[in-house]
């Protein structure tokens, strides 16, 4: 695994389109998405073999035929703090109103609403009163197992905010013939200090991210470039961390997402049928039983190659979870298939729809 530590303010740009003169402004999206550090990674490592990296024909960029990168896969990107890493924390957990820091677990039920579009099972909360998700929310190594396990109904978490400060830059457009400004080309960044934010906390380890790779040899430590306008960071190797399977009892188990993931059938995997909310996974059969899942989320980009935006897609965002069960196969084959795996239905390779398997508390 790859730890990477900032050593300037961030930025990573939202989903939201931005052209200078036309947009004042651009605001940053944190943590990224995994296909920020995909990039990220390939840059470093052809910074370091530059002779495997393009050839110039008619005015134009292309990738040689000796890229060594094409089978590189990104399987995760995890935010770190204090040398444990971070997880969102899951859409089937909430918070009460008025009560910080702590979440509780929905409860699976028989669904006996009349609608549509009707789900099998619903969640619903174990507790009286106002409750809600809480987006930018994160829980820590040990906190997640206890989740995964269904050794608790009941989860501290902390916010994101609290360890990073927001920035404003203001820069403007150049006309790279003249070298002068451009008029009408004003605009503002929102860039990240990842540090903690109130004045208490200074002593404390600043966030770091941390990345699951293979197939890519990167040196031991140095220092990369990470995010709109290359800024820098410093990277080591560090070892990983190992997130076991928990032992499913029944045939109920929970998909956990880890990063943002991308569907055809925009919240639901094609390899479950609409209608029915049944389908077959590598040779599994599976019925949905219940999702909890937040607003999606959209991801773009910009293709080097073509110097042009990507097309953008609206993502599943991290933190989601889908209820299933299982009427064929074992639990080993379910933990085999979705354990640690990226199950998006585009650009897995670059870190999308990392899942791990949850217990069901019968």
């Amino acid at each position: 695994m790859l730890k990477i530590q900032a050593l300037d303010p961030l930025f990573f740009r939202d989903g939201k389109p931005f052209t200078m003169g036309e947009d004042a402004g651009a605001e940053s999206m944190f943590p990224p998405v995994p296909s920020v550090f995909y990039g990220a990674l390939r840059t470093l490592y052809f910074s370091e073999h530059p002779e495997l990296f393009m050839y110039i024909k008619e005015n134009k960029l292309f990738n040689t035929d000796a890229d060594s990168t094409k089978y590189f896969h990104l399987r995760g990107a995890f935010l770190e703090e204090f040398g444990e890493p971070l997880f969102p924390l899951p859409y089937d957990c909430v918070n009460p109103d008025g009560e910080e820091g702590t979440a509780y677990l929905l409860q699976l039920e028989p669904n006996e609403l009349i609608s549509s579009r009707t789900l099998p099972m619903v969640l619903r909360s174990p507790i009286e009163g106002q409750v809600e998700n809480m987006d930018g929310a994160v829980m820590t190594l040990g906190t997640f197992l206890e989740y995964l396990h269904g050794q608790s109904t009941m989860f501290g978490y902390k916010e994101v905010a609290d360890s990073i400060v927001k920035e404003s830059k203001t820069g403007i457009g150049l006309n790279q013939d003249r070298r002068s400004t451009e008029d009408g080309k004003l605009y503002r960044l929102s860039m990240v200090r990842m540090e903690p934010k109130h004045e208490y906390q200074k002593q404390s380890s600043p966030l770091s991210f941390v990345l699951d790779y293979d197939r890519l040899t990167l040196p031991a430590q140095g220092v990369m470039r990470l995010g709109g306008e290359g800024r820098l960071a410093s990277f080591e190797q560090v070892e990983p961390f190992v997130i076991p399977a928990p032992a499913l009892s029944g045939n109920r188990f929970k998909l956990y997402f880890a990063t943002p993931s991308f569907f055809r059938r925009g919240w639901l995997p094609k390899w479950i049928d609409p209608h029915t909310l049944t389908g077959e996974y590598k040779g599994i059969g599976l019925k949905l039983l219940s999702v909890a899942a937040g607003k999606y989320v959209p991801i773009g980009g910009f293709d080097m190659n073509k110097t042009r935006p990507k097309t953008r897609r609206r993502a599943v965002p991290a933190g989601s979870v889908y209820y299933f069960e299982y009427e064929n196969g074992s639990s080993e084959e379910v933990i085999a298939l979705f354990h640690n795996q990226n199950i998006s239905e585009w650009n897995y390779q670059y870190g999308f729809g990392l899942t791990y398997v949850g217990g069901i508390a019968d």
